[in-house]
């Protein structure tokens, strides 16, 4: 039964998603991300090829109720069409070359305040023979990540932004001139430096990031996305989706994660697929929907043991009472005892700690929570994109928010300490500058006056 009902939905959700491209494309661009996560998720789950517990029909209820209220809170900014702002003013950078520059800077620092990090702790040569031995849980100190110091984690955090600054080279002054060669090799270089942080989440927000860049500029009408033909633009997205899954899957193979190795995995998954890439890969889109189930049908009201973190197990359910949802700012409170960022493992029977975005929400304020949070997000999202022409600042920061969707299926990174960090950052660099002389008018500019007249 929950295998069928997920097929249902899975088709059901593709149905409203094209339903929403005949109604208004903005509307369409704001809601794919989520639901195509989720209808890709729901029709693994239905196909029987990953043969995780099933669902209980209050868990299913509370997955399809916060599905609908995401699309309801983007319906609800739809507006009218004479309200949305000139797509003109999306079309210029973000900000300076020489602004990228200094970014690129900063996360290098970052970059190298944590190889000199893993360099003390275990030896530079480790992160490349045996970089499963780094991510290992260890009961004699804090693990790689926590000795990482904070001015270094959140100068490397910048590492989303360089990458999709590079891979979007309008949105920087004077960068799409400079040799395709080059912005490659920084893309690349971006790319291995975040990979060896061995935590995939950070590919995850660099390459929705720039999905959701992507996304929101062609919905705008903004020159550079008029410039671009409708193929190239398919085939500019898929090359960033093979770009996602080849980083995800290469650091899966480092780590001896790619669920082959694991008996459990390879017990829930179908034998025809079983010694092919498509475990790891299946597992990690999938396995959070299972997981959310049984943290819904889970009573268990204890906490994990704080000295556990990063390797408790069990289906622990207090409820928290916003100190998930709001467990960055809440460590800022003294006395305070904030939901730990990583969750605990739980086995279905495959192990994972990925519980779907509604997670943080659930365990606050239960059902009402889960369904409210995902309609107040949906809200965001929609009036991100509703906004996203009026500026460079709002196209970024409303791809940002619209990438993030995309992992639903998966983690909730909106509130994440990377995730503000960006906010903030984008904000400053997007601000307006003083006018200065007028720049001289480039080839493509020329173009589109030509045209006009």
């Amino acid at each position: 039964m929950s295998d069928t009902y997920a097929s249902i939905l899975s088709v059901v959700l593709t149905a409203w998603t094209v339903v929403a491209y005949s109604l208004d494309r903005r509307l369409f661009l704001a809601v794919v991300p989520h639901n195509a996560a989720w209808a890709a998720a729901c029709a693994v789950l239905g196909s029987g090829v990953m043969n995780f517990d099933p669902l209980s029909a209050f868990a299913w209820a509370v997955v399809t109720g916060a599905i609908v209220a995401f699309n309801m809170g983007v319906v609800l900014t739809r507006g009218r069409r004479d309200q949305d702002p000139a797509p003109r003013a999306a079309a210029g950078p973000l900000t300076t070359y020489r602004v990228y520059l200094l970014l690129l800077l900063a996360f290098s620092a970052g970059f190298a305040v944590y190889l000199r990090t893993v360099d003390s702790a275990f030896g530079l040569d480790v992160l490349l023979t045996d970089p499963s031995s780094i991510r290992a849980w260890s009961e004699d100190g804090p693990g790689y990540l926590e000795q990482f110091p904070l001015y270094g984690k959140v100068l490397f955090y910048l590492g989303p932004l360089c990458f999709a600054l590079t891979v979007v080279p309008d949105l920087v002054q004077g960068l799409r001139s400079r040799p395709l060669v080059l912005r490659l090799a920084i893309a690349a270089y971006l790319l291995l430096a975040q990979a060896a942080t061995l935590q995939r989440t950070n590919i995850f927000v660099a390459v929705a990031m720039v999905l959701g860049i992507l996304l929101l500029r062609a919905g705008s009408g903004a020159a550079p996305a008029r410039r671009t033909p409708p193929g190239r633009r398919l085939a500019g997205l898929l090359a960033l989706a093979v770009v996602g899954v080849v980083t995800f899957q290469g650091i899966a193979v480092a780590l001896g994660k790619t669920g082959a190795e694991d008996a459990a995995v390879v017990a829930s998954v179908d034998p025809a697929i079983r010694d092919t890439p498509l475990v790891g890969v299946f597992h990690y889109a999938t396995s959070g929907i299972p997981a959310f189930g049984k943290l819904v049908e889970s009573r268990d009201e204890r906490w994990p043991d704080p000295n556990d973190l990063g390797n408790a197990y069990g289906d622990f359910n207090p409820q928290t009472w916003g100190r998930a949802t709001f467990a960055v700012p809440l460590k800022l409170v003294p006395g305070t005892t904030p939901w730990a960022e990583i969750a605990p493992f739980t086995e279905m029977p495959a192990k994972t700690n990925v519980y779907t975005w509604l997670e943080p929400w659930y365990r606050d304020f239960r059902a009402p929570g889960a369904i409210l949070g995902a309609l107040v997000v949906g809200m965001l999202v929609g009036t991100a994109a509703k906004h996203a022409a009026r500026s460079p600042r709002a196209l970024v920061l409303g791809g940002l928010l619209v990438g993030f969707s995309g992992l639903a299926t998966f983690v909730n990174r909106y509130a994440a300490v990377m995730s503000i960090v960006l906010y903030l950052v984008i904000w400053w660099i997007g601000r307006p500058r003083p006018a200065g002389p007028a720049p001289r008018a480039g080839a493509d500019e020329v173009a589109e006056v030509g045209r006009a007249g």
